[in-house]
This record gives C-alpha cells, sequence and structure tokens, in this order.
C-alpha cells in the first residue's frame, strides 16, 4: 500500500522503475482517492473564530454521539460536535481559511433538535491543513458562496435556520478529517480551540457567555504575503 498527499495543481504520486533493465514491463494497480489529509493531526493548527458575526454573544456545548462498533465500549458517547445557542438573528461565518467543498441549501424543515444531521442545510469548508468544518443548521438557500470559493476567516457564509418556538437557535460546526489506522484511512471528528473576546476554549468544553471577535492577527495568519496585502488595503 502507497498513500501520497496530491496537492493542489500538478503532482507527481509515484515513480515505477522496472527492474529488468531490457526486458519490456507492465503494472496493476488499483487506486482509491480520499478527500483530506491523514498527516493533518501532526500539524499545528490556528485556532478557529466563532463561527458568527462579530460582537454575538453565545453559548455552547459539545455535542456527543454512540462510539464506533468497534470501540471497546460501544455504548459510551464520544464527542462529534459542537452546537453554538443565541436568541438574536445572526449571520454564520467561517471560522478558519479554506475552499468551500460542499453546500448542501435546499431543505425547508425548521430545526426541531441539535441532532437533525440529514435534514439540515450546511455548508463545508475544506482547510489548507487537510481538515474540514461543516456549518450545519442553516437557512434555506442562504448561501454567500460557492463551491471552490476561497474563504477567509470572519467570511459571512450563510444565515442560520429558525428553530421551532420551544427551541433556542443554533447552529452545529463539525470539524472533521482522515486518520491513518492500523486497518486503513478512517474518518474522524475532533475538538479543536476556539478563540473569542476573552479566553480561547476547547470546542468541547460548555461555555454560558461567549462574545464573537474576529481577531485581524488570527485572520492574516491564513493568508499568504499577496492575500495580506489585499486583506490590509480594505
Amino acid at each position: 500500500m502507497i498513500y501520497a498527499i496530491a496537492n493542489p495543481g500538478k503532482t507527481n504520486l509515484v515513480k515505477l522503475r522496472s527492474i529488468y533493465v531490457n526486458d519490456k514491463t507492465g503494472f496493476d494497480c488499483n487506486t482509491k482517492l480520499y478527500e483530506g489529509n491523514p498527516g493533518a493531526n501532526d500539524l499545528k493548527m490556528p485556532d478557529y473564530l466563532l463561527p458568527v458575526q462579530e460582537g454575538t454573544t453565545l453559548s455552547m456545548r459539545p455535542l456527543t454521539g454512540k462510539a464506533a462498533q468497534n470501540s471497546k465500549n460501544p455504548e459510551s458517547q464520544v464527542y462529534t460536535d459542537v452546537g453554538f445557542f443565541f436568541e438574536k438573528p445572526i449571520t454564520i461565518c467561517a471560522p478558519r481559511k479554506g475552499i468551500v467543498s460542499e453546500i448542501r441549501m435546499d431543505s425547508e424543515e425548521a430545526i426541531a433538535r441539535v441532532s437533525s444531521f440529514d435534514s439540515e442545510n450546511f455548508i463545508e469548508i475544506y482547510q489548507l491543513d487537510g481538515t474540514f468544518s461543516r456549518l450545519s443548521g442553516l437557512m434555506a438557500n442562504s448561501a454567500k458562496v460557492a463551491i471552490g470559493e476561497v474563504v477567509f476567516p470572519g467570511k459571512a457564509i450563510g444565515e442560520f435556520s429558525y428553530a421551532l418556538k420551544e427551541e433556542m437557535h443554533h447552529i452545529k460546526m463539525i470539524q472533521s478529517r482522515r486518520k491513518l489506522a492500523d486497518f486503513g484511512i478512517i474518518w474522524i471528528n475532533f475538538s479543536e480551540f476556539i478563540s473569542t473576546d476573552q479566553q480561547k476554549v476547547q470546542s468541547d468544553e460548555i461555555n454560558t457567555s461567549l462574545k464573537s471577535i474576529h481577531q485581524t492577527d488570527l485572520i492574516l495568519m491564513e493568508m499568504d504575503e499577496k492575500e495580506r496585502k489585499k486583506y490590509l488595503s480594505n
């Protein structure tokens, strides 16, 4: 098995050499493509912004799901994503720089509970370190970005979906990546640090009052030199 990373643009992944110098030869191979980078856990990731417009006050709590069937304790609960809860209408923003990789905007259903993943609208962002952020629970047809578009931290990408009367308005942020395990490449969700106005918090913690601020240093950290000049000039 050979694992190789295909970076943006043209990439030479594997070079084959014949062990028979003067004889004709051939080869057979099977390939499989995976989104992301299984080595992303070895990289130092920048902190995430709260994925809402600047100045928003909200609460957050981790959401969990059942452990995998091959877990030692399949009945245990494991971290899956983080929920953000708020009372006033807000705009949803990109938590990090990345490329919009997938959008779903056709569900007109109001959000009934925090676990209704299958029926929710979402925008997924592929970060350049090989990880993904999915903002789930958005209003139908509210996307302000398109697939393939590069977004920067704090960029407005959509609007939240109104909840039913008995529920608080909320969205979910799911951070995912590929991981190279003993039996192949698997898909996992993970928690990460989030930067707020006064403190840095872990996404698997409960916090009752956080305020969003779009720190210039975090935004510039993920830009190249050309992007920084254009951002600062504006």
